[in-house]
This record gives structure tokens, C-alpha cells and sequence, in this order.
């Protein structure tokens, strides 16, 4: 891992004095703005940033960033025969934000300048209806959750406390000749984690234990006992989707768990998936590999629902942002060994 470049003492302190720099990133404002108005380069900024013990600030940032760019994306959509005339009279993508502010339109003109740029602004696209969250998906989450921390299933409990509802969604994803004794098993597990969950003795799992966990539960159960095409314990990339709307934030929340921090929210293939679609991005549409065009890219992912470690945290991890553009995979090697999360489609 190559080391961070050292900033001057009085460049690093200059920065770090700047309540900017810290208060700016935890409410997601671009790096691009941030580096601006402390007068360094975005290189420099997240240099000093990830040498900082800012878990509780990434998470800050992220949730910030996700809800800044969702409700951007929305205004730019609702705006975007405006914004695309304003564009063929000659004013440039990133200052047609600023004519809709002019114009007394409700926008966020630093978020809407990231996302004007990368992915541009859409004319037609399809409704953006959130799946439901389901039964299966949730007592995967908890079935999944009880078996890390090693929770023991009280059957008892189970037939007495577990709503009907729950114990038929559970028994529709397997087959008619799946095991009785391996359901309740799967039931009993799920509402004790449950309770475990309310004595506040469970209380998170990372999506990295998750998807390990689901994994070995899947490879001995095998997919024979499911029913039609589903997959149980389901998937993480798929939970998260499906349950979490694009945030393993919210499918804690949503099953009463919660996010520790910022490095729960993903697995190690997620930085190499996240590098290998930002390289994908700059090549299809001959952006700079930068590591300011990186965080723009993470806020238009954002948009998507699609959640992404962000600048600091690939430079936290890696060194550098040359030393993470070093070490990121072949495309077509990395979809061989790891498909890549799916977005809800937005």
C-alpha cells in the first residue's frame, strides 16, 4: 500500500482548522466545493481526511449524501426540458443549476452540478416504485442475524409469539417436502433474534458477516428445498436491493438492527466492484479517472440508490487513490468471480 503524500504543516493545519472540512463532508457536500472553498486540491483534502478516525462522520456522509441526491435527482427530473433548453442556448451543464436557483426553483446547486455531469440529466425514465419489503426477506435477515451471534432457537417461543403471517411466508419459500424439523428451526431462530434484538442482545450485523453468513448457511442447505426460483437465506447483494431499497442502512433499520458504522455497509468486493464501475464510467464516457470525478460519480450511484464507499474511504483503505486505481481488477475477471450488485433499476 503506497503511503498518503504529507500535506505541508501549515497546508494540513490550515485545513483541518476549517470547520469546512469536517462539518462539510458529515452533511455531504462535494469534495469538489469543499476543496474550493478551503483553497486545496480535492487530492489533498482526502488525504487528510482519511488519515482522521471519522467512522461515525462516514456515516454521517453517507446518509447525507444518499438523501441530498435523491432529492436532487427528483427536481432535475421534474426540471429537465427547462435544463435541456438552457443547454442548447449555449449556458454550460454545470451552470444550469444555478439559472434554476435564479429562476426561484427549490435546488441544492452543489449536489445538482455533480449530478448534471455524471449521469446527466435524464429525459425519459420509468417510474421509480420502490419493491416492497417482504416477510422472506426479513426473516432471512433475522434467521441469518441469529445464527452469527450464535443465538439458540426456543421453539416454544416461536409457536407461541410468531404471527401467522410470518410462519406462512416462511413456509412458502420452501418445498412441500422440506423438513418440518428444519423449518421450525429456521422460525424458531428468526423469533429469537427477534427478542434478542428487543433486550438489545443482537443489535447489528455488517453486510460483509451477512453475505459470509447467508453463504455457508446456503452451500449446506443447497437450493433444493426452496421453492419456484427464490433463493433463502437470500442473497445480500439481493437483500439489499430488494429489502434495504440500495442501503444495508435501511434493511438494519427496517428488521430493528442498526449500523455501527461507516465500514459495516460493505464487503471487500464491494471497493473492487465499486473501482471496476467507476473505471467502466470513465471509459465508456471519457471521464478523468480523478479522485474529484470518483465522489461525483458516488453521488450520482446515490441517486440510483446504489451505495458506494466513498473518496475518503477508498483512500482510508488503499493509501492513495493511484495505489486503489493500481490494485483494481480486470472487468471481465472481476464479473467472473462476482457479479455485481444490482441496482433497483433506476
Amino acid at each position: 500500500m503506497t503511503t498518503a503524500p504529507e500535506l505541508s504543516r501549515e497546508r494540513h493545519d490550515a485545513v483541518m482548522r476549517s470547520a469546512r472540512a469536517g462539518d462539510g463532508y458529515a452533511a455531504g457536500e462535494p469534495l469538489r466545493a469543499i476543496a474550493a472553498d478551503l483553497g486545496c486540491t480535492v487530492d489533498e483534502l482526502c488525504n487528510v481526511l482519511a488519515t482522521q478516525p471519522t467512522s461515525h462522520v462516514e456515516l454521517q456522509r453517507a446518509r447525507s449524501v444518499r438523501l441530498r441526491s435523491l432529492a436532487t435527482d427528483e427536481v432535475l427530473y421534474q426540471n429537465h426540458v427547462l435544463l435541456y433548453r438552457l443547454n442548447a442556448a449555449g449556458i454550460a451543464w454545470s451552470d444550469t443549476p444555478k439559472v434554476l436557483k435564479a429562476l426561484q426553483t427549490s435546488i441544492d446547486v452543489e449536489v445538482a452540478v455533480e449530478l448534471v455531469n455524471i449521469p446527466g440529466v435524464s429525459s425519459d425514465r420509468p417510474a421509480r416504485e420502490l419493491p416492497p419489503r417482504t416477510l422472506g426477506d426479513k426473516l432471512s435477515l433475522l434467521y441469518v442475524a441469529g445464527k452469527h451471534h450464535g443465538i439458540e432457537p426456543d421453539c416454544q417461543l416461536a409457536l407461541g409469539t410468531m404471527p401467522i403471517e410470518e410462519l406462512a411466508a416462511l413456509r412458502s419459500l420452501m418445498q412441500p417436502s422440506f423438513p418440518p424439523r428444519r423449518l421450525a428451526e429456521f422460525a424458531a431462530v428468526a423469533e429469537t433474534t427477534k427478542l434478542a434484538i428487543r433486550a438489545r442482545a443482537v443489535r447489528t450485523i455488517s453486510y460483509a458477516d451477512y453475505t459470509k453468513t447467508a453463504a455457508t448457511i446456503f452451500s449446506r442447505l443447497g437450493n433444493t428445498g426452496v421453492a419456484a426460483d427464490g433463493q433463502w437465506p437470500v442473497p445480500g447483494f439481493v437483500l439489499v436491493r430488494r429489502y434495504g431499497h440500495g442501503f444495508w442502512h435501511d434493511a438494519l433499520r427496517a428488521a430493528g438492527l442498526r449500523l455501527p458504522g461507516s465500514e459495516s455497509r460493505f464487503s471487500d468486493d464491494d471497493f473492487f466492484d465499486a473501482l471496476d464501475g467507476f473505471t467502466e464510467e470513465c471509459i465508456g464516457f471519457e471521464h478523468p479517472m480523478s479522485i474529484a470525478i470518483y465522489d461525483r460519480w458516488v453521488f450520482s450511484e446515490a441517486s440510483r440508490r446504489n451505495d458506494r464507499p466513498s473518496a475518503v474511504e477508498i483512500v482510508r483503505r488503499y493509501g492513495t487513490w493511484a495505489s486503489a486505481l493500481e490494485v483494481r481488477p480486470p472487468s471481465a475477471v472481476r464479473r467472473a468471480i462476482h457479479p455485481p450488485q444490482q441496482s433497483l433499476g433506476f
